[in-house]
């Protein structure tokens, strides 16, 4: 028998003279609708401040793929390619419909429409569809880091 208890003690003793941490919590999972809002709100601010009100958004390093155009990076591109549409002399509006987040990224998908005059003074509208890729900075805010679009016929009008 006292052989029994030295060799349980021993067992017992190292069992509980370290507590055991309790698990990490664990992250509520990335929530779509924050980012839809977050689109939500850049088509706003570019509606209201134009070229200003979208850079806003805009993160240092991204990347445009417009249609039948070489990539361009960089916000400096980014202003370049949109000034003119946010400008007096246009609108550039977008309707997102879908958003998805995994982790620190996430895109979203919509619908857009531009109305501007060319240089000859004609009206031109322009529709089509996007994605936009999203990542979340350090500071805990949604960027744009990827843009992308491509034409579509003008909507039907409902009866």
């Amino acid at each position: 028998m006292k052989r029994l208890l030295l060799i349980c003690l021993p067992a017992f003793g190292c069992a509980t003279a370290a507590p055991v941490p309790p698990p990490a919590p664990i992250a509520p999972p990335p929530d779509p609708a924050v980012l839809l809002a977050r689109d939500r709100a850049f088509d706003a601010a570019a509606a209201e401040r134009g070229i200003e009100g979208f850079m806003e958004f805009i993160d240092e390093n991204v990347e445009l793929l417009p249609p039948n155009e070489p990539l361009q990076r960089g916000r400096e591109a980014m202003r370049a390619h949109w000034a003119d549409a946010l400008s007096q002399k246009g609108s550039v509006r977008w309707h997102p419909l879908e958003a998805q987040v995994s982790g620190e990224l996430g895109y979203t998908v919509g619908d857009y429409e531009v109305h501007a005059v060319d240089e000859n003074g004609q009206k031109v509208d322009r529709y089509g569809k996007y994605l936009t890729l999203w990542r979340k900075g350090a500071d805990g805010i949604w960027r744009v880091v990827s843009d992308m679009g491509s034409p579509s016929p003008a909507p039907v009008p409902s009866k």
